[in-house]
């Protein structure tokens, strides 16, 4: 087999596994989205109800998230 035939075989293989990463990588970030988003809205409800029960560090920290 010529060089350049397995160049390009491998090239082919190539675009085919990262089509199939990218693939991967959409679904998984869309797959997080919706958790990431309850999270975040559920440490602000908490921040709002109960915040002022809270320490200045541990507010804080729930800012962050």
């Amino acid at each position: 087999m010529s060089v350049f035939l397995q160049l390009h075989r491998q090239k082919a293989e190539l675009k085919r596994s990262n089509a199939a990463l990218f693939e991967f990588a959409r679904a998984v970030s869309h797959g997080l989205q919706a958790p990431v988003r309850h999270i975040r809205l559920w440490t602000e409800l908490l921040i709002e109800e109960d915040g002022a029960e809270l320490s200045d560090d541990a507010r804080m920290k729930l800012k962050k998230l």
